[in-house]
């Protein structure tokens, strides 16, 4: 593993100076459950620009409560966390996370032998950001031709 990354995986190296953040994937290796996030490389202001301060990436878990909890409950070695694609603005960043949750259907995805959840996520939030071109929309286009089958959504009322 590269150290620079700190507990993050990613299949290219990189620089985090040329990127607004990246979104990722922590999978709970006991029972396969995921979720997916986003996480900023350096402080911004309101306006977009780099307050010139590294965030707290290297180690970072996780904004979700419940993921956070099984953390301390089991250890960080029983997570695998992946860096799924890198944005360099912050309309990519945005609209990237909820793109590839949507794909990946993170609030319905059902296991198909055990029959629980797949994800851990429990919301999508909206895109306030018009991205500009990015490769992470690309990138995530490519995750879900090769990650996503076909299922068929069935509504429960």
């Amino acid at each position: 593993m590269n150290d620079s990354l700190g507990h993050w995986h990613h299949k290219k190296l990189f620089n985090p100076e040329d990127y607004y953040g990246f979104i990722y994937r922590i999978t709970f290796l006991l029972t396969g459950e995921q979720y997916i996030g986003k996480k900023t490389f350096y402080t911004w202001n309101r306006t977009g620009t780099k307050r010139g301060k590294e965030s707290n990436w290297k180690t970072y878990t996780s904004s979700s409560k419940e993921v956070n909890q099984l953390i301390d409950e089991y250890g960080m070695e029983c997570f695998h966390f992946e860096i799924l694609t890198l944005c360099c603005t912050k309309g990519c960043w945005s609209y990237a996370e909820n793109n590839i949750m949507h794909k990946l259907d993170v609030l319905t995805a059902v296991d198909d032998h055990w029959g629980m959840r797949r994800y851990l996520n429990r919301r999508i939030n909206a895109t306030q950001w018009v991205p500009k071109f990015c490769n992470a929309i690309i990138n995530i286009n490519k995750l879900e031709n090769e990650e996503r089958k076909e299922q068929v959504s069935v509504c429960r009322g």
